[in-house]
Parts: structure tokens; C-alpha cells; sequence
């Protein structure tokens, strides 16, 4: 029985959600990172069937993990449409619906499963988002093509990582991944050193 990490992530920009299962403190990938596309065009109605689907599909693998008798600790951002913006310029009104369906969705689920959870209020930004990603890419949890760019935002929710305890939150999975047999205090030079030749 493990402890588990449930991340989730919703891009209201891209329309996508991503997802990703760890274990706590060891930080082993459980299943990979996954990221799909609810977005259409043209019709709302098949947005939200995808959107459904998508989170659908994150609460049944919870349950799976519950199932062997993990417990499972839920880590979420979802960037809620309302406020000003939303009412204000129409070409922001789609986006605004979207993500309160997605929200409203994701909650009600959450209400159901009766889950432990925590929700990531800020993103990362500028020179926090570039060490970060940096850092991501170089304990091999993402690659460098196109395609691989979810990973880091769905790492950030994972590891609950803000500007003040990105550096930190990846401290521990560095330790974990390549020195889980020595002394954290021991570690921490080594990760300095790691982090000045990124």
C-alpha cells in the first residue's frame, strides 16, 4: 500500500486537461503523464462530453488505486472563468463557460469520492517557470519536444509548487531519485551544484 499524488490540471487556454499519478515521497511515476484535448470548434456540447470523459477517466483510476489499498491525495489547479474579463469581451465569454463546466464538473466528483484534496492557487511565472522547467527536464520527468510542455505544469501541481517552495519541492524529488540513501543535509550541496550547471 502506498501513499499516491493524483494531479490534475486544466489549461483553459488550450482546452486541455492533464494528469498525473506519483507516489509521495518516493516520486515514481505511477502512470504516465497524460494530456488531453477537450477543445471543439464548434460545438459545446461535444467539449463537454470530452471534458466529462477526461475527468471521468482521472476519479476511476483514483478509485483503481483505492481499490489495492492506496490512499490518494488530490492535487488540482483548475483556473475558474468567472470575474470581469469574463463578462466583458466576448472572445473570453467561451473560455470563461468552459472552465466553470470543468470546475463545476471536477468538484462534484470530488464531493463524491469524499477525497483528501489541495488546490494550487498561482502559477509559476517567468524566472520561477524557467529554473523550474529546467530543473523538471533535467531529472528526465519531461523531454524537450513540443508535445512534452504539459509535463511541467502538471509536475507544478503535484509537487504544490510555488514561486517560495518550487526550489524545495524539487529538492525532495532530486534526493529521492538519486541520493534516497544519504542525509538530506548531506544533499544539499550536491543539488546546488546540480542546479548551477542546468
Amino acid at each position: 500500500m502506498s501513499k499516491m499524488i493524483a494531479a490534475f490540471h486544466w489549461d483553459s487556454s488550450k482546452k486541455e486537461v492533464s494528469t498525473l499519478f506519483v507516489e509521495d515521497k518516493t516520486w515514481k511515476v505511477r502512470n504516465r503523464p497524460k494530456n488531453i484535448k477537450c477543445n471543439s470548434t464548434t460545438n459545446h456540447s461535444v467539449f463537454t462530453k470530452n471534458a466529462n470523459d477526461a475527468i471521468s477517466d482521472f476519479f476511476n483510476e483514483i478509485n483503481n488505486l483505492q481499490t489495492l489499498g492506496n490512499t490518494v491525495l488530490v492535487e488540482y489547479k483548475i483556473v475558474s472563468g468567472s470575474g470581469p474579463i469574463v463578462r466583458y469581451k466576448n472572445r473570453f465569454a467561451k473560455q470563461g463557460v468552459e472552465s466553470d463546466f470543468v470546475e463545476k464538473t471536477f468538484k462534484t466528483y470530488l464531493s463524491q469520492y469524499k477525497l483528501k484534496h489541495r488546490s494550487l492557487r498561482t502559477n509559476l511565472k517567468k524566472e520561477a517557470l524557467s529554473e523550474f522547467t529546467k530543473m523538471i527536464k533535467g531529472l528526465n520527468l519531461m523531454g524537450s519536444n513540443r508535445g512534452e510542455a504539459f509535463k511541467h505544469r502538471v509536475w507544478a501541481v503535484a509537487l504544490h509548487a510555488t514561486k517560495k517552495t518550487y526550489s524545495k519541492k524539487v529538492f525532495s524529488v532530486f534526493h529521492a531519485k538519486r541520493h534516497s540513501t544519504k542525509k538530506k543535509k548531506d544533499v544539499q550541496p550536491l543539488f546546488r551544484s546540480w542546479v548551477s550547471n542546468l
